[in-house]
């Protein structure tokens, strides 16, 4: 297991105690990493994301960076979200990645998006596979009459299986 990254806090207390509701709120919350790299994260409620939709006459919360999402905006529970963050991946990905999401290079989601589909592709052709390979078992107890349907549809499988793998390159 790797060793969890040492960190710092930095929570606005005066914020929070002047705060009218903590279960509708937002703050901002400052974490260092032991590199010396700091960030600011923002931590809100759920109830807090609603009020925001309904203010602004949403359907939905805008993209933007995200939010740590907490049930009630206090020093314990905001500090044990982060550390959760920072448990999870002790190298602060959660958190960089909240902090950098909007900074992200498009084309390294494109690279990863394109690796995921030729994965994909060599998965559905293993379980195509798979499957004929279940209906030949099949077919060798069959009588003559079912071979030939059974037949019938094993040639079908293998011209779709064909037919993917000419029009899909992996």
């Amino acid at each position: 297991m790797k060793e969890m990254y040492k960190f710092s806090i930095e929570i606005d207390e005066a914020e929070l105690s002047e705060m009218k509701d903590k279960y509708n709120g937002n703050t901002n919350v400052y974490v260092k990493l032991e590199d010396g790299f700091s960030l600011s994260i923002t931590v809100g409620t759920a109830k807090n994301l609603e009020f925001l939709m309904k203010k602004d006459n949403r359907n939905f919360f805008e993209p933007g960076p995200a939010w740590i999402i907490v049930q009630k905006l206090t020093t314990e529970i905001i500090q044990e979200a982060v550390e959760a963050y920072m448990k999870d991946r002790p190298d602060g990905y959660w958190l960089k990645l909240s902090y950098f999401g909007n900074d992200i290079d498009i084309s390294v989601f494109d690279q990863l998006q394109a690796e995921e589909v030729k994965e994909s592709k060599k998965y559905e052709i293993i379980r195509g596979l798979d499957e004929l390979k279940n209906k030949i078992d099949k077919l060798a107890k069959l009588d003559q009459d079912s071979f030939k349907k059974e037949q019938s549809d094993i040639l079908a499988n293998l011209n779709e299986l064909y037919q993917f793998l000419d029009n899909k390159p992996l």
